[in-house]
Order: structure tokens, then sequence, then C-alpha cells
């Protein structure tokens, strides 16, 4: 895709909601409190909601191993990103990779769900910061 990076952005955003409607409340609230989207700020609240989502669906599963569909979507979404600009990579490399690794500190099984290109920016935040 093309564009500048906070159109990028707000691209990504408008994915990741239709992706995953729970992430609705999170822009919703985002934009009420900031008048605009600040990228890095947003990505970060998404990526606490994700883990949040993740594991309110994995206790709805009673321990089910299936990956419910919505958690699909949104890393493939955050996969595309990561080739789309290093603006993109690095929003996304930061903000969500890093927040979802310091928040995941119980669900040990998020680096199998993830897609090479953010399994690669996860070993290298895991060589960083250490394990989860």
């Amino acid at each position: 895709m093309t564009g500048n990076y906070q159109d990028q952005a707000e691209r990504l955003f408008d994915q990741l909601v239709a992706a995953a409607p729970g992430f609705q409340e999170v822009v919703r609230e985002h934009i009420e409190d900031n008048d605009e989207i600040i990228p890095y700020v947003l990505l970060a609240d998404i990526s606490r909601a994700f883990v949040r989502l993740l594991r309110s669906s994995r206790a709805d599963s009673a321990g089910s191993d299936a990956v419910p569909a919505w958690v699909t979507r949104v890393l493939a979404i955050f996969e595309d990103a990561l080739t789309e600009s290093q603006d993109m990579h690095d929003l996304v490399g930061l903000s969500f990779v890093e927040a979802v690794h310091t928040e995941a500190v119980t669900l040990d099984h998020i680096p199998a769900l993830l897609p090479p290109g953010l399994k690669a920016e996860w070993i290298t935040t895991e060589s960083y910061y250490g394990g989860a």
C-alpha cells in the first residue's frame, strides 16, 4: 500500500477493527482522549486488548487449542503491515510485538501462533528483553 505513515496507520486500525470488532471501543476511547490517532499509543492499547481478548477466548473455550478466527485475521494483518513500509514495520515491531511480549506472561502459546515475520520480531524482542 502507499500513502504517508499516518494514512497507513489509519488503514491498519480500520483493518484491525474489521477483523476484531472488540477493538472498536479501544479506538473510540483513544480518539476521544487524544482528539486524533497517535499510532504508537493506539497500537499499544490495541495490543493490550489483544492479550485481554485472547485470554478471554481461551477461558471461554475451556482450554481448547483451537485458535479463534479473529486471532488469525489480526495476526495476518500485522504480518502484512510488517512489509508495507519501514514505518509500519517499526510500528508493529515496537507497539504490537513488544507490548504483547510484555503482557503475555501467562500466554506462552503466543509464539506458536505467529506468522514468520511476527515470529522474527518476537525472537528479536526476546533476545533484547529476555524470556517472557
